[in-house]
């Protein structure tokens, strides 16, 4: 019989594997790398075990399980207790073992990724830099992230999101960030953490590590919830309207990108970004001032704002023929993202204004009532067209409005359209998994026309 490896012993063994797999790690038996170290995770709908000897077939070099009868069938597998903690324990004993000079965590209710976006341009732009990629933000995520380090790379931007109280600290605790950065504090999954001040708490379990290690941490001095929670200690404060910091922004045009100007001590400069919004004012601060705490100096971090190009449906600007404009940020949406964005929306010049909004999901109790202050703010700026999509926003709607019971009916409807009038600005907004960045294409051809 093959008995699960203590505890104790674990780590060092799977660390022995992982360098002898070059350092490959892999999940997706579907995807196995040549040679790579396959982790077979479980989770409610699906069992890695069950594939762990397919992985092998198709050149895992050795598996990670925790089924005894699995292990039994091929000296290639590891026998673990729970592969998602094995696969934890690794990452934190990899990131551990690596030379990085500074691993930067990022975390908050919006912007968090825009920010790493911008953060990972500017220090790439300075010495070899790892940062998380898509939405690899959670307690798996982070650790593959983090086993992608090699000794080369000097920093370590990494992503972290959360969904319920204790997310944050688990993944602290696993890439033991150096520096530290929680772009705000919003309405965004009250699902799990039940309130505003649950998220709060959440969020700052960031800066208790940070703190509690004598490392900094970056502030935004002009939320007010981080503001009167953790201002006075020793952070890098930036703002747009707080003068207690140091870093100041002002924005100086949003038609159609955002424009800024940074002062820094006796250093000034203006900002020149590939951002609509005048929200993404904070993420672009944000980025900078980790940048400055990272040695880089401010003329390098401006040009590598200036260097992005957002292409991942996140306050991407899609520029058509005769005036016409796509705002495509259709991968996620909460309370605030979603008043930022038709703020944003309402600022900018155009003859028509259009909103194709998706539900905003994960808001439990407070969800009909979120939906039902949007539709408020709607009917208030009855000069926007307004296109609802969703079983949420359906059931709050008022009269009048176009309703869409899911992305198929938008998009059938969508089709029929002959074209957009010249200019136009179309804002795109919805929970991920309403789909929205399926009408994309069919709008980017419509604006082109």
């Amino acid at each position: 019989m093959v008995d699960r490896i203590d505890e104790t012993d674990e780590t060092a063994v799977l660390y022995d594997r992982y360098l002898s797999c070059e350092m490959e790690v892999c999940t997706d038996s579907r995807k196995v790398v040549q040679g790579s170290l396959f982790f077979a995770l479980a989770g409610e709908n699906f069992d890695g075990n069950r594939y762990a000897l397919s992985a092998l077939d198709k050149g895992a070099k050795y598996a990670v399980v925790s089924d005894r009868e699995v292990a039994e069938r091929d000296p290639r597998c590891v026998c673990v207790s729970d592969t998602l903690m094995a696969l934890q324990r690794l990452a934190r004993h990899h990131r551990m073992q690596m030379p990085v000079r500074s691993v930067i965590g990022i975390t908050g209710t919006n912007g968090k990724t825009t920010t790493k976006e911008l953060l990972a341009t500017i220090l790439s732009g300075q010495s070899d830099t790892l940062y998380t990629e898509g939405n690899l933000n959670n307690h798996i995520g982070v650790p593959l992230t983090l086993l992608r380090l090699r000794p080369h790379h000097r920093f370590a931007v990494i992503e972290m999101g959360a969904s319920k109280p204790g997310d944050i600290k688990e993944l602290v605790e696993i890439a033991l960030p150096t520096v530290g950065l929680i772009t705000n504090i919003g309405r965004a999954h009250l699902e799990g953490f039940g309130s505003v001040d649950g998220i709060l708490q959440t969020k700052s379990e960031l800066f208790d590590h940070l703190t509690a290690a004598g490392n900094p941490f970056a502030l935004n001095l002009d939320d007010p919830l981080l503001f009167d929670k953790w201002h006075g200690l020793q952070a890098f404060g930036y703002a747009l309207h707080n003068r207690e910091g140091d870093l100041y922004g002002e924005v100086l045009s949003n038609d159609p990108y955002l424009r800024l100007k940074v002062s820094y001590r006796d250093n000034e400069y203006e900002v020149d970004t590939r951002l609509t919004g005048v929200y993404n004012a904070y993420n672009v601060l944000a980025a900078l001032s980790v940048a400055l705490m990272s040695g880089v100096t401010l003329s390098d971090a401006v040009a590598g704002v200036a260097a992005y190009r957002p292409s991942n449906h996140r306050s991407q600007l899609i520029v058509g023929t005769h005036g016409r404009k796509i705002i495509a940020d259709a991968y996620n949406a909460n309370p605030s993202s979603m008043q930022a964005a038709l703020h944003n929306l309402y600022s900018q010049k155009a003859r028509l204004h259009v909103a194709i909004l998706g539900d905003m999901r994960e808001l439990g109790a407070d969800s009909l009532a979120e939906h039902q202050s949007i539709v408020a703010w709607l009917n208030r700026h009855t000069e926007i067209e307004t296109l609802l999509c969703g079983e949420l926003f359906e059931s709050v709607a008022t009269d009048g409005m176009r309703l869409y019971r899911d992305v198929a009916a938008l998009l059938t409807e969508l089709q029929q359209s002959a074209s957009i009038p010249p200019e136009t600005t179309i804002l795109v907004k919805g929970s991920n998994g309403i789909g929205l960045e399926k009408v994309l294409p069919l709008l980017t051809r419509l604006i082109n026309q």
